[in-house]
């Protein structure tokens, strides 16, 4: 068994993460520092970034966490984030580029005012059970029968980090329970 444990062991090995100080990111981060390499997190609001850092210390005493502001949208300020981590790193070995612009809602306001808001059209329309009826029918179309969770990444980050996954390169890895298999089309013909 401790053969296994130092396969995924990350000590001495150096880990920046885009968007780091929450959510999946979070996570991520949390994985790597677990196995034991030296993490830095970046994302554009410092004061998410200083909690993040200061639970992942208390967490994983003796590590190595430290954090630097980036923005995507200025190309400098990425620049700089990456210099900033080479050099107080020594060098990366491990990046996770998690951060992304896009045109969606963050999750944070998706939950807490676009599914409220479906929620009370819903009730208001059908009556308070049918909003359980079509969280229950969702997650009755997952194979694992329910839905992901941002530690649910956390094992594989370990592996494709790690010497125990040193030799899977150019592969697409779907962490979505299932659902891929669910959704895919249909390519029969008529």
């Amino acid at each position: 068994m401790h053969q296994l444990q130092n396969k995924f062991d990350l000590s001495g090995k150096t880990a920046f993460v885009t968007g780091g100080g929450t959510g999946i990111g979070f996570s991520i981060s949390k994985a790597l520092a677990e196995s034991g390499a030296a993490v830095m997190i970046a994302s554009r609001r410092e004061e998410i970034l200083q909690q993040a850092v200061k639970q992942l210390a208390e967490d994983y005493p003796g590590g190595l966490i430290q954090y630097t502001v980036m923005d995507l949208s200025d190309r400098n300020s990425v620049l700089s984030a990456a210099s900033n981590a080479v050099e107080k790193l020594g060098g990366i070995d491990i990046f996770v580029g998690n951060a992304a612009m896009d045109g969606l809602e963050p999750i944070d306001k998706v939950q807490d005012e676009t599914i409220e808001a479906a929620k009370k059209s819903i009730q208001e329309q059908h009556g308070s059970d049918s909003v359980l009826a079509i969280v229950s029918g969702f997650t009755s179309m997952i194979p694992v029968g329910r839905l992901g969770e941002c530690h649910d990444v956390e094992g594989m980050i370990q592996l494709l980090a790690s010497d125990a996954g040193s030799y899977i390169t150019g592969s697409e890895v779907n962490i979505d329970g299932g659902m891929r298999i669910m959704i895919r089309p249909n390519t029969q013909s008529p």
